[in-house]
């Protein structure tokens, strides 16, 4: 059974509905080869790493949701994380507690519209260096980079003072070197304490990303669930259609073979019966010539009478008599101008001495702004499929014409009748 168009678009819009409200949930791991730290060795001064973004091209709909920090600094320092939405709009700042001097890895509380994050260090009175980084970064879609460690020079450790001598005994051993052995077998010990908790760490982050995608699975498991219900219910309302026309070419089929035996049933032939024309008749009477002429017609309305006429002034003469018409007094001429005095030459111009312009101040560096980040696109809603045509009604053949009753010849006309 072949499909209709139709059919098809339907089928076509409802995947990609349901491709554009399913997210990229194929989360990533990246280890980054930059160190975004804020290191300072002066006191009483605050400095400020690079920025981080939740993704690199600066898409809409991405947001930071988990964010690791680690310090190395001085009593006295003070750390925070500056953040920045979308619009490049300032949010509260995190304040981290610094009651320990070394952290590593510490979790930091995200705002729920954060799109970008730079962690800020101050120093206090107390000398050395300070370092506070980023460690981590994740976003909504679960993508991870993993950031380097700064280089900080290790500290020599504190010479441990030498070990207490037994005192003398007559019979007792020298048990030094297994103290010595026992203290590195401890401190190894502690060791494989530190690589195991890591390794523990790690565990729990594999753990939870396998549970991420076991969702995924699942979220995609019942889209297509979504899908193949969708798709039986088209294919249904299809099915009720091709039902629909298939009952609707059998009802034409009847009707082509009724029209069909209509044609093809023979009949008695009949001549064509014609009406004669009817004729003209003339009379041949002559009219009477006695008749007395008619009387000229009279008119009994007056002849019109023209109006009288009324002539018109005399025309204006070419030249008016002056004391008809009187003239403009005549205008005085006006005295001889008198020009003058001869102008006297300026003073030549003295060029000034050139002033110079002041020098240009140097301008203070320019700092670089935030990254401006575009409202996110909102979502169109989904296409809502439509009802589906139900079965249309079959049509009912008409009845057969009958034959009408033949027309009868009206009696042709007699001339002069």
């Amino acid at each position: 059974m072949k499909r209709s168009w139709h059919a098809w678009l339907a089928v076509i819009l409802s995947f990609l509905t349901v491709l554009a409200n399913t997210p990229l949930v194929w989360a990533e791991v990246t280890y980054s080869s930059e160190c975004i730290v804020a290191s300072t060795s002066e006191t009483n001064t605050t400095v400020g790493s690079l920025y981080v973004t939740a993704d690199p091209e600066h898409r809409l709909g991405y947001y930071i949701t988990q964010l690791k920090v680690s310090w190395e600094i001085q009593p006295g320092d003070s750390v925070r994380v500056r953040w920045w939405d979308g619009q490049a709009t300032e949010l509260q700042a995190t304040v981290l507690d610094t009651g320990q001097v070394s952290v590593r890895e510490q979790t930091v509380t995200v705002p729920s519209s954060a799109c970008t994050a730079q962690i800020e260090l101050t120093s206090g009175t107390a000398t050395g260096n300070r370092y506070a980084w980023m460690k981590e970064c994740t976003n909504n879609y679960g993508n991870t980079t993993v950031f380097v460690d700064p280089d900080i020079p290790t500290e020599p450790p504190p010479e441990e003072p030498p070990p207490e001598e037994p005192p003398p005994s007559g019979g007792g051993t020298d048990l030094s070197g297994v103290i010595t052995e026992l203290q590195n077998i401890g401190g190894q010990l502690r060791d494989i304490g530190g690589d195991v908790a890591t390794i523990k760490s790690r565990m729990s982050d594999v753990i939870s990303g396998i549970s991420e995608v076991t969702d995924t699975l699942d979220t995609i498991s019942s889209q297509l669930d979504s899908i193949s219900s969708d798709m039986n219910s088209q294919f249904n309302a299809v099915k009720s259609r091709l039902d629909t026309i298939s009952s609707d070419l059998a009802v034409v089929k009847n009707d082509l073979q009724t029209v069909k035996n209509y044609l093809t049933t023979p009949r008695t032939a009949q001549g064509l019966q014609v009406n004669p024309l009817p004729t003209v008749t003339f009379d041949s009477t002559v009219p009477d010539m006695s008749e007395p002429y008619q009387e000229p017609y009279e008119y009994d309305r007056p002849d019109p009478e023209l109006p009288p006429a009324v002539f018109s002034p005399e025309p204006l003469p070419l030249a008016p008599d002056p004391e008809v018409m009187p003239h403009d007094e005549p205008v005085q001429m006006e005295q001889a101008v008198v020009p003058n005095e001869p102008l006297t030459r300026d003073q030549p111009l003295t060029r000034e001495s050139s002033v110079m312009d002041q020098p240009l101040s140097r301008e203070a560096p320019r700092q670089q702004d935030p990254v401006i980040m575009q409202d996110p696109l909102t979502r169109e809603q989904p296409i809502t499929r439509n009802t589906p045509y139900g079965r249309e009604n079959p049509l009912t053949p008409a009845q057969p014409l009958t034959r009408q009753t033949p027309l009868t010849p009206d009696p042709p006309l007699t001339p002069g009748g």
